[in-house]
């Protein structure tokens, strides 16, 4: 047993001499520079667009696949050697197995994020009106609805985007394959939190079109969800307009930057308040294991129905005599007055369905 204990660290100090500094780069350092600038992102000068990420991390997710297999072909010559005891062991080795394949796992999943079109190039390529999501940068990772881990791996799946990036089908098996040994893992990888653009990406590009947004500029791989087009602050605006102007609808949830303030006036001055549709979630207190993070650390808060009509009324706009409960769609009609299309509403086809309807009936798609 203290041979296979002086295995497993040797095994785990090569994995990390050889793997952690590219992984460090890779990852941690942009985490590190994702939670120093979300801090100070609105005192931030947008001066460029975003630049790609040159990080190869397909060569990386290759490489940790090939630690991955060699791992498991050293183990199972441990087991038929008589190495260890596969009654007592078992649990050890596979944790040695688990840290590359989650780092495998990882890179694969930049690596798609990496590659996906921008929101210009989803437009050109699907000839139905875009729809347009709005919201402050701060909520881009709130979870919008508490399912069951099986149900999230429906909408946190990176297969999502395979026919986006042109993902070859041999990839798309080797990531399947990946992620249905998660119980080495130690649970389901795709088991994070459902976000809105997430949750609702799947049904508003099938029933209206191209699910497009303006990006987040600190962003080094675009985030899952809607296609993102980057602008330089003097930019920014214009994009807006045009991206509002073409799109089928605008959705959006709850939110206060002074940028989204500055949208929904625009939306109000430009007529077009009746594309417009707030969402608000399906649930009550959703509960978010990262919310000290984002209290303390990125010194984010939380929007709520008072905070947002408030906002709603100064920019402008009329409001529903009574609060808008969970799982509502908010809209307007073409003289601004409010009109609440759905209520209760849970699966993202009970949201979407109705704003398509109501969008045919106003002859906005066909």
């Amino acid at each position: 047993m203290v041979d296979i204990l002086q295995n497993i660290g040797s095994t785990l100090c090569i994995l990390g001499l050889c793997f952690g500094p590219f992984l460090f780069i890779g990852f941690g350092l942009p985490a590190i520079g994702y939670i120093s600038k979300r801090r100070n992102a609105r005192k931030q000068k947008r001066s460029n667009q975003q630049h790609r990420s040159r990080f190869p991390y397909r060569l990386v997710a290759y490489a940790m696949l090939g630690v991955t297999l060699m791992t498991v072909a050293i183990c199972i010559y441990w087991l038929f050697s008589g190495t260890f005891d596969i009654s007592n062991d078992l649990g050890g080795v596979a944790g040695i197995i688990a840290v590359p394949l989650l780092f495998t796992i990882a890179a694969f999943r930049s690596y798609i994020l990496q590659n996906m079109p921008s929101a210009t190039e989803a437009v050109e390529q699907d000839p139905r009106l875009p729809v347009l999501y709005l919201r402050s940068f701060d909520q881009e990772m709130l979870k919008f609805v508490h399912l069951k881990d099986e149900e999230k791996a429906r909408y946190n799946t990176f297969l999502n985007y395979a026919g986006d990036v042109n993902l070859p089908p041999f990839e798309q098996a080797i990531y399947t394959a990946l992620n249905s040994s998660a119980l080495l893992t130690f649970g389901s990888v795709e088991s994070e939190d459902v976000t809105f653009e997430k949750y609702f990406r799947g049904e508003v590009m099938e029933r209206i079109g191209p699910f497009v947004a303006l990006g987040n500029p600190i962003d080094s791989l675009p985030t899952e969800g809607a296609f993102r087009d980057y602008q330089i602050d003097e930019r920014w605006k214009d994009v807006f307009f045009n991206h509002s102007e073409r799109a089928a609808c605008i959705l959006m949830q709850l939110g206060s930057s002074d940028n989204l303030q500055y949208e929904l006036t625009a939306i109000l001055s430009r007529r077009i308040s009746h594309k417009l549709f707030i969402l608000t979630p399906p649930q009550e207190n959703l509960k978010d294991r990262y919310a000290w993070v984002r209290k303390y650390i990125l010194r984010e808060k939380p929007a709520n129905w008072q905070a947002f009509s408030a906002i709603l009324q100064k920019n402008g706009f009329r409001i529903p005599d009574e609060p808008l409960g969970i799982g509502s769609v908010l809209t307007f009609e073409k003289d601004g007055s409010p009109l609440v299309l759905v209520r209760n509403a849970f699966q993202p086809q009970e949201y979407i369905q109705p704003i398509a309807e109501r969008l045919k009936g106003l002859q906005v798609i066909e």
